[in-house]
């Protein structure tokens, strides 16, 4: 809100851009933060599907708020002569900044929002982005956040089947990727409209975003699949089958004992 507040007042941006390009991300970027610490933090398997209904909230209204500046594109409006200077730009920052540390110091702690193998990975991109463009843009930059985001969940899944679902490390690396990609994908759209040639294809983005989140969420925090199905239908023979026996033997000492009793 304060960052919509600064950039419309300066007409920087329409007020539907920014509802546009910040209301998908925002909200994935809740719901992210909290999915990392619920799934860090849950003991109890009661309560997965209250918490993920929860965690899926800031989505929905995330969704919304761009599907509004999605349709409010096609009012009639001049384009922007404004640019967001630096001033505006930590104000509009800053605030944001402060709220995401402080969920997500409240869901797991900072610490675990930062993990070596996301950073590394996020350096890495980044750094042969540089390497290998002679100038990057704002969208430059924000194509090597998702890229980056996507290459820590499909290792950080990898990671997480290969321990047979036991190690709590994999899934902050798959999340984390998220939680870095979309913050780094905000920061730079809010940097882009420092300058008047620098523009993000904001529609696009959200939608790449949206595919990537929807793919993590269903492979972690889906109803059960095929295999475990299987699994578990295979327990409840074999628990059936050692219940028969059981009952077979009691059967059988029943039986005994009645001899020995009518002898």
């Amino acid at each position: 809100i304060p960052a919509t507040y600064f950039i419309v007042r300066e007409k920087v941006a329409h007020w539907a851009d920014v509802c546009l390009a910040l209301g998908v991300p925002v909200g994935l970027l809740g719901g992210t933060v909290g999915a990392t610490g619920m799934a860090l933090n849950l003991a109890s398997p009661d309560i997965v599907f209250p918490a993920t209904a929860i965690m899926l909230l800031t989505v929905l209204y995330g969704g919304l708020i761009s599907a509004i500046g999605y349709f409010a594109q096609r009012q009639a409006r001049s384009p922007s002569q404004a640019s967001l200077s630096n001033g505006l730009f930590a104000i509009a920052l800053i605030p944001f900044l402060g709220i995401i540390g402080w969920c997500m110091n409240a869901a797991a702690g900072i610490g675990a929002f930062f993990t070596p193998a996301t950073l590394f990975v996020f350096y890495g991109v980044f750094a042969a982005t540089f390497y290998f463009l002679k100038k990057v843009s704002s969208q430059d930059l924000v194509n090597a956040a998702l890229f980056s985001s996507m290459l820590c969940l499909v290792a950080g899944l990898i990671q997480w089947y290969q321990s047979d679902g036991t190690d709590r490390s994999a899934i902050a690396f798959a999340m984390n990727g998220l939680n870095c990609g979309l913050l780094i994908y905000i920061v730079v759209y809010l940097w882009s409209l420092r300058s008047r040639t620098e523009s993000i294809e904001a529609g696009k983005a959200n939608w790449h975003w949206m595919e990537v989140s929807a793919f993590l969420v269903f492979m972690l925090f889906a109803p059960e699949t095929i295999r475990e199905t299987l699994i578990n239908q295979q327990d409840e023979e074999a628990a059936l089958i050692e219940n028969a026996e059981l009952e077979n033997r009691l059967v059988l000492l029943e039986k005994r004992l009645a001899l020995l009793e009518g002898s």
